[in-house]
């Protein structure tokens, strides 16, 4: 049986989750273009990485401010259904 290597690939666990496609963006002048992932070169792959870490850091540094909020409302002793920003910004008046 015949048996195509992204098949293959994605047989492994920590391979699974390989995208059909991958997003390139805009680089020098050449547009932004989508392509499947069996016609991506080691170049394309590196520009479209590059693109999903400035995406991840991003998700990160909101999902840390969020945090952030979270904690200085709880700490000021907020509860679920309160309004997390006063909340918070009444931390730090007393700090």
């Amino acid at each position: 049986m015949f048996d195509i290597p992204l098949k293959r690939l994605r047989k492994k666990s920590w391979l699974s989750d390989i995208p059909d496609s991958i997003d390139i963006p805009a680089i020098g002048g050449r547009p932004a273009i989508s392509k499947s992932i069996e016609e991506a070169s080691l170049d394309d792959l590196a520009f479209a990485i590059r693109a999903l870490s400035k995406q991840s850091s991003a998700i990160y540094r909101k999902t840390n401010a969020l945090q952030q909020i979270y904690d200085l409302a709880r700490n000021e002793g907020a509860l679920g259904n309160m309004l997390a920003v006063p909340a918070a910004a009444r931390a730090e008046e007393v700090a």
